[in-house]
């Protein structure tokens, strides 16, 4: 039987929504399940996605009209189109009741860090998702097949200011947006962190750029965010390395994409951390300017 990995930062708000609203949409799911109306969480599969809502009534909708949801991660494998998800064709939705040992283990798996939530789906369950399907974790047991060889590659994204970084990515594997997922040595990841620390030193606007902190064994990922109006810092990931001590950075998170040659952005980047690192000219050889 499938597992999905679902991001819990996703899920969380989703939780929350229903908890918080008093009325409650009976759901297809919910008949199979044979469950009693409350906050719940839906779980939905198409050949293409599985995903998770919120029960609560008024839904929730995004600005473009369509219901707020938290989608799977999966990984596709480019030559042969065949994908992570798993879809069982007579067990397309699933009722997951947002009972206190749920609750209390979306709660937990927040204040200790936990980046991951995965829901393991049994038909012999009959629509109706147990707390003992639930599982949470620091990071997914792994990004893509144990068998897949990696490769070398070039890697850029948005969140390392668009400056290209030497990586392995799955020969043919990306997610199913089509992204890179890219592990990285320890060393490249200590000279990302570095970068990004110069990045926010020119880049006044907080938030702009991720925070990592390396220690030991522990990559820590860290944005920016508003708090009673007043900025934070927020843990977004903890990472460990793999088997073979590479990083999985930003996977399924960024949107990494691999470079034939550094682009006009990574140039751009790359110069502002040139002039970043420069030394300020001393008061000395200012006063001898023109």
């Amino acid at each position: 039987m499938p597992r999905y990995w679902f991001r819990l930062e996703d899920v969380a708000p989703l939780a929350a929504h229903a908890l918080g609203c008093e009325l409650h949409t009976t759901t297809r799911a919910e008949a199979l399940a044979g469950a009693n109306n409350g906050p719940a969480l839906i779980f939905s599969s198409t050949r293409e996605v599985a995903t998770l809502r919120s029960n609560g009534n008024p839904a929730w909708y995004d600005n473009d009209g369509s219901q707020h949801v938290a989608f799977a991660t999966a990984w596709r494998h480019a030559p042969t189109g065949r994908t992570s998800h798993v879809h069982l064709s007579d067990y397309v939705h699933a009722f997951l009741p947002l009972t206190g040992q749920v609750t209390h283990l979306i709660s937990t798996a927040r204040n200790t860090g936990d980046s991951w939530i995965s829901i393991h789906i049994d038909a012999r369950d009959q629509h109706l998702i147990s707390p003992y399907a639930i599982r949470t974790a620091t990071g997914r047991d792994s990004i893509v097949p144990a068998t897949c060889r990696w490769r070398p590659a070039m890697v850029t994204c948005a969140e390392t200011g668009s400056v290209d970084y030497p990586a392995q990515i799955p020969d043919g594997y990306t997610t199913t947006a089509g992204h890179a997922l890219p592990r990285f040595t320890r060393a490249t990841v200590a000279r990302i962190a570095a970068d990004l620390d110069q990045l926010r030193a020119i880049d006044a606007m907080p938030g702009a750029y991720p925070i990592l902190r390396l220690h030991g064994d522990v990559l820590t990922v860290l944005e920016e965010t508003t708090y009673d109006g007043n900025w934070t810092w927020r843990q977004v990931d903890r990472l460990s390395p793999d088997s073979s001590g590479y990083f999985a950075l930003g996977a399924y998170q960024w949107a990494w994409e691999t470079t034939a040659q550094p682009s006009a952005l990574a140039a751009f980047g790359r110069r502002l951390l040139t002039l970043a690192r420069r030394p300020l000219p001393t008061a000395r050889h200012r006063a001898t300017q023109p």
